[in-house]
């Protein structure tokens, strides 16, 4: 009895899976033309991943050639033709134009908040370093300082402070949080908020005792102290 209901379970496996495979075949065989076209898409969009990066790559190679010319200038302090070019060489504007949806534009963006905020360009220089991304925490810290600069001086103060303490609380590096924490207490003192300025020397003072701040960090306290 056990023998029979285990041969015709089995019957019964056997004809749900050739009912299955029966119906697929005439699926394939109605459909043939819609899966074809679905099979050649999937090609087409596999092979096109891989031609968009080797696409990319050479784009990204393009524009790290066409940008050294840039930086150059840009080290050099000379950053109107960091930004414009010479008519030979690409600036940093051109290089983002011509190359976007690569790393070297995204860098432009970093650069150009740089050169804008040194020609006096304000609103430019905090667009381009909020078009700028990394994932670097000290460089995000001193993209979101320099965006505090160019509030401080659109006379946007709150708005300056804001990033400048964003900055300190984006990084513990020893070296560039006690210049953002320094950049926020004198914003402070900009406000007469000498209490809360007095705050964020003695951060200085208690956590970075090796900092370059710290050297001359007793006179901003006693400073605030005096007009409290």
């Amino acid at each position: 009895m056990a023998d029979e209901k285990n041969k015709n379970a089995g019957t019964e496996i056997e004809g749900a899976i050739l009912s299955t495979y029966s119906k697929t075949e005439h699926f394939i065989h109605d459909n043939r033309k819609m899966l074809s076209y679905v099979l050649i898409g999937a090609i087409v969009l596999v092979l096109g991943v891989i031609g968009f990066k080797y696409y990319q790559k050479g784009r990204e190679e393009d524009a790290q050639k066409r940008m050294f010319w840039a930086q150059q200038q840009l080290e050099l302090d000379s950053f109107k033709q960091a930004l414009n070019g010479d008519g030979m060489n690409y600036g940093f504007i051109k290089v983002k134009e011509k190359f976007g949806m690569t790393k070297a534009a995204n860098l432009c963006n970093y650069y150009m908040g740089i050169c804008y905020l040194n020609t006096g360009d304000y609103k430019k220089a905090i667009s381009s370093l909020e078009d700028f991304s990394t994932s670097n925490d000290v460089i995000e810290g001193y993209k979101l300082c320099m965006i505090g600069d160019a509030n401080m001086e659109l006379n946007n103060v709150e708005e300056g402070l804001k990033y400048y303490k964003k900055a300190a609380e984006n990084t513990t590096n020893e070296f560039a949080a006690p210049y953002f924490i320094m950049k926020a207490g004198n914003a402070y003192e900009h406000s007469k908020k000498y209490a809360d300025a007095k705050a964020m020397y003695m951060k200085i003072k208690d956590n970075f005792v090796s900092s370059q701040q710290f050297r001359s960090i007793d006179a901003y306290i006693a400073r605030c102290e005096a007009n409290l």
